[in-house]
């Protein structure tokens, strides 16, 4: 009950601060910019890539979607820098989609050290390296491609831990804490 407790005021707090307004950051998000209409010309289609496990991955970016995340100033080859040294579309085999969110989850320590040194910190880490393919990456709970200023999210909504962690939020809702 104690773990339980300290469990949700780390959630809380967290929530807590993510819901504060970053500074410097603008009121509303610049349209799609011109290098990113040349990825979108094919990414904004269903195009699709066979995986070596016999699985499809879409690769399919929504615009509208894209056009209004707080990724949009940063653009396609902020994350994809790959991309950007000319090598793509990539020829190299990709075993599966799990492995491919693996390799590309370092991109998000580019922007984001310090959440990323506090998630490698994480049990969601240590799972991942103990090889749990359920253990969360940080785009399997942050979109890439559509995430909204985090001035979005209530906390009390739980987003987007609730999503696995239901049940500490249904009993975090009817403690004393929660009615107040």
């Amino acid at each position: 009950m104690k773990n339980t407790r300290a469990f949700v005021a780390f959630l809380l707090a967290g929530w807590m601060a993510a819901s504060l307004p970053a500074a410097g950051m603008a009121d509303s998000h610049e349209e799609v910019s011109n290098p990113d209409l040349k990825c979108l010309k094919c990414h904004s289609k269903n195009l699709k890539k066979k995986l070596e496990d016999g699985t499809v991955m879409p690769l399919k970016v929504d615009v509208e979607a894209f056009s209004t995340s707080v990724h949009t100033v940063i653009g396609c080859t902020g994350c994809h820098r790959d991309v950007a040294k000319g090598k793509h579309p990539s020829r190299e085999p990709i075993e599966s989609a799990r492995a491919y969110s693996l390799k590309h989850n370092q991109a998000c320590s580019q922007c984001h050290t310090a959440h990323f040194d506090e998630y490698k910190g994480s049990i969601h880490a240590r799972l991942a390296a103990d090889g749990d393919e359920n253990a969360p990456l940080c785009s399997d709970c942050h979109s890439a491609h559509a995430i909204q200023h985090r001035a979005v999210y209530k906390p009390e909504s739980g987003e987007p831990c609730s999503r696995c962690h239901q049940e500490v939020f249904e009993a975090y809702a009817t403690s004393v804490h929660g009615l107040a």
